[in-house]
């Protein structure tokens, strides 16, 4: 598959999830999304430069990128800037005042940016708060009502393995290719029962799921936080 790795090669591959920055991993996934690789391709086509760069600026948003629409064949994790490529709003502080009212938390909106992102994080920011308090000995926590709502976790330390699984179906590679090579040591056969081809239709739901959208959760794990004017703009330049 041009402008990715053999899946069957790990060494094309991050050796582990620390190799990688939070940032890193969900473009990784992004890339492989395939409304993200046809918009790309739609705004190249565009002749006029100032209207791709308005095109590539206005549809990055609706991926919650910060830098315009980069090309996802071209551009790999390790191209990346140091910096966040993502929006990250809505910031998230602890003012002296909230140190005396625990259970309020201060989150900072840009309304120049667009809302839909921002509202997403801040949900799950507050969960992860609801969730930090919650394990709080104190009494102050103690009653605090469980989350009504479901979250979906992101399993850091099989993101080699599900970028692998995806670039696998990508050209054609059966379950049981997959699981032999990916899962030498579990028990395996050319049928859906056994534990290999289980362990891949498992890899792939949730593969599938950071690809199509689901990467903005790594993004919330991102220890670095930069202002987006802090990231050159890079819509993709120059028509090639």
């Amino acid at each position: 598959m041009n402008g990715f790795p053999d899946w069957s090669n790990k060494e094309q591959y991050p050796e582990k999830p620390d190799d990688l920055t939070y940032t890193q991993w969900a473009w990784e996934f992004l890339r492989r999304n395939k409304s993200y690789q046809a918009d790309y391709i739609a705004v190249q086509e565009i002749s006029d430069v100032a209207e791709r760069q308005r095109q590539s600026t206005q549809i990055a948003r609706q991926y919650d990128l910060a830098v315009g629409l980069l090309d996802p064949l071209i551009v790999t994790a390790w191209q990346l800037p140091r910096a966040c490529i993502f929006v990250r709003y809505p910031r998230f502080s602890v003012h002296e005042e909230d140190l005396h009212a625990p259970f309020k938390v201060s989150l900072t909106f840009d309304i120049s940016l667009p809302l839909d992102p921002q509202l997403r994080e801040a949900k799950e920011i507050l969960h992860l708060r609801i969730e930090e308090q919650s394990k709080s000995k104190s009494r102050l926590f103690s009653n605090l009502p469980p989350l009504t709502e479901k979250r979906e976790r992101v399993s850091f330390q099989n993101l080699v393995h599900y970028l692998r699984v995806l670039d696998a179906v990508e050209v054609g590679a059966t379950e049981f290719e997959i699981a032999t090579a990916l899962f030498p040591k579990l028990d395996n056969d050319n049928t859906d029962k056994y534990a290999g081809n289980v362990r891949v239709q498992n890899h792939l739901k949730a593969a599938q799921k950071l690809r199509d959208g689901a990467y903005r959760k790594i993004c919330l794990r991102n220890a670095e936080v930069y202002h987006i004017d802090e990231v050159k703009e890079n819509s993709g330049g120059e028509k090639k």
